[in-house]
């Protein structure tokens, strides 16, 4: 049965995701922890990933649809307004959860109450889910925040879960069409307390999503944040360093590009898969592909 007040909300927003939709859904179904409802919000999808998420039969699964295309942040706002969970966690479309991911994430929040939001690690897969990579982030607020403008707010986005009050109190802004997370920590890191889990407990693949385009209008929605929210608690001078730094990183990126060379930027803070990291993303991969879905198998 499905909970009136389930413990978190999963928010699972998709945009023509058809190829790798459900099994990010069957990552959400693998999970150890099984209070939740999962909200999935089409953003106008043409493809067939509205009919996919339409399938699943399970009454803790809510699709939204009103066939318009709104981007990721008002759908995660939305997502927000709709969640009955205490805590929500945030999952994209294309990517994985560990099976442990929102067991341990609560557990940690509910031991933790002075901090509003957790992330992790998290493992980067390559083309064919091959795993290529393990990113590391520092763990308490003090570190993640050292340097917000120069070095950016450490902390994977789509890893993090965190109080619904907080979202509540941090909505995302909607004029940022890409980098919303970026807004967000400029916006609400002096005020909040983050924190995350050191080990990884979230499958990215960024080889299959990155893209040359997206990362130059990143880069400059990121000097957007820098602007808007960096001199809110900064001097200029520090801004005007921080967007140099990020000219200077946006500018490698096109020379790297230009050499066929992009795997380099993705590469670049990545540390090679230990084969305990090895093992433990197969096992895990195995549990998440044998996991059924209702209305999908």
């Amino acid at each position: 049965m499905s909970s009136p007040n389930p413990k978190i909300t999963i928010g699972l927003p998709f945009y023509n995701a058809s190829k790798t939709l459900a099994g990010a859904i069957r990552s959400v179904f693998a999970q150890t922890f099984t209070d939740w409802e999962l909200i999935m919000v089409d953003d106008g999808s043409t493809d067939d990933s509205l009919e996919i998420a339409r399938k699943v039969n399970d009454p803790r699964v809510r699709v939204i649809s009103d066939g318009a295309h709104k981007k990721l942040a008002a759908r995660l706002n939305e997502i927000t307004r709709l969640a009955r969970g205490q805590f929500i966690g945030r999952l994209d479309a294309d990517d994985l959860c560990d099976p442990t991911r929102f067991e341990k994430q609560i557990a940690f929040l509910e031991s933790n109450p002075e901090v509003d939001l957790v992330s992790s690690d998290w493992f980067s897969l390559g083309p064919d889910d091959e795993l290529k990579g393990c990113r590391y982030h520092p763990t308490t607020h003090e570190e993640i925040c050292r340097s917000p403008l120069v070095k950016g707010i450490d902390i994977c986005h789509a890893c993090i879960t965190a109080r619904r009050g907080w979202f509540e109190k941090h909505p995302y802004p909607e004029d940022y069409s890409i980098s919303q997370d970026t807004a967000l920590w400029l916006s609400s890191w002096a005020d909040s307390t983050f924190a995350c889990l050191p080990e990884p407990l979230y499958y990215f693949r960024e080889y299959e999503s990155y893209s040359l385009r997206k990362f130059c209008r990143s880069k400059m929605y990121y000097i957007k944040a820098i602007w808007q929210y960096g001199r809110v608690h900064s001097c200029l001078l520090p801004v005007i360093i921080a967007t140099m730094g990020v000219l200077a990183r946006l500018g490698i990126a096109i020379i790297l590009s230009i050499f066929h060379l992009q795997q380099h930027i993705i590469a670049r803070h990545s540390r090679p898969p230990t084969q305990d990291h090895v093992q433990r993303f197969q096992n895990a991969l195995e549990i998440i592909r044998n996991t059924p879905v209702p209305g999908l198998d």
